[in-house]
């Protein structure tokens, strides 16, 4: 069975690690997702609760059950957009909610539709 092989060779995927015994003595005591594993390198990719992503022997992790972190809201959405879903809901341009953006949208083109038919003078006859 290829699924439980996978398993068993990268045991830490998607599961919640701690960095120990590194030589980064910056990265020790971190905590993060496990990603991915690489098996050509023998790393896994762990993004750490800081957002930082890095590259680490099975050696130096350690699967922890303490909850990541609340996140605060951060002022730029952007950065964080393309990290793994979360409970917030996506927000568009301005950090309006996609409906209200689509409620704007098709107000403009009410708006637009609506002057599109109206005539500069009146017209008549």
């Amino acid at each position: 069975d290829l699924g439980l092989a996978g398993e068993m060779s990268a045991p830490f995927v998607g599961k919640r690690v701690e960095v120990l015994g590194t030589s980064r003595e910056e990265l020790n005591g971190k905590r993060g997702i496990a990603s991915d594993y690489d098996r050509d390198k023998c790393r896994y990719t762990v993004q750490l609760d800081s957002g930082q992503v890095v590259a680490l022997r099975p050696a130096n992790l350690q699967e922890t059950d303490e909850p990541a972190p609340a996140k605060a809201p951060s002022s730029s959405g952007a950065a964080s957009s393309w990290s793994s879903p979360s409970s917030e809901p996506a927000t568009g341009p301005g950090g309006l909610p996609w409906p209200t953006v689509g409620l704007i949208v098709l107000g403009l083109a009410w708006f637009y539709q609506f002057f599109q038919g109206a005539s500069p003078g009146g017209g008549g006859g």
